[in-house]
């Protein structure tokens, strides 16, 4: 397994979008860095990743806040350009588990064990 470049900069910061932020935080969404708060809590927010080429993902790795005002849950999707619907996101799920993945509930990181 090799990290994809959130934590070390290989993704660059325009290719992270989100919906929304509080304030105040630069570069969200890198695990030992800024977290990525959006500024409401409800399921139409979200923080996406692009990939400039295409990767085989196995694992998510998430980090909580210590204030509590981290998400708490997660849905993964991806959308396959090269697909005849090009605009159609497929939700991921491993056999027997269900969406939306509980989040880790403080600042420590973790592996989330969710096989892709």
């Amino acid at each position: 397994m090799y990290p994809v470049g959130v934590t070390d900069g290989s993704i660059h910061d325009d290719q992270i979008t989100y919906t929304s932020i509080k304030s105040g935080i630069t570069s969200p969404g890198r695990l030992d860095g800024s977290p990525w708060i959006p500024v409401t809590s409800n399921d139409f927010e979200y923080l996406q990743i692009r990939f400039n080429s295409p990767y085989d993902l196995s694992t998510i790795e998430t980090q909580g806040a210590d204030d509590g005002s981290q998400v708490t849950r997660y849905v993964v999707k991806y959308l396959n350009v090269d697909s005849t619907d090009a605009q159609q996101w497929v939700i991921v799920s491993a056999p027997g588990e269900t969406q939306p993945w509980v989040s880790n509930q403080n600042s420590v990181r973790f592996l989330n064990d969710h096989k892709l």
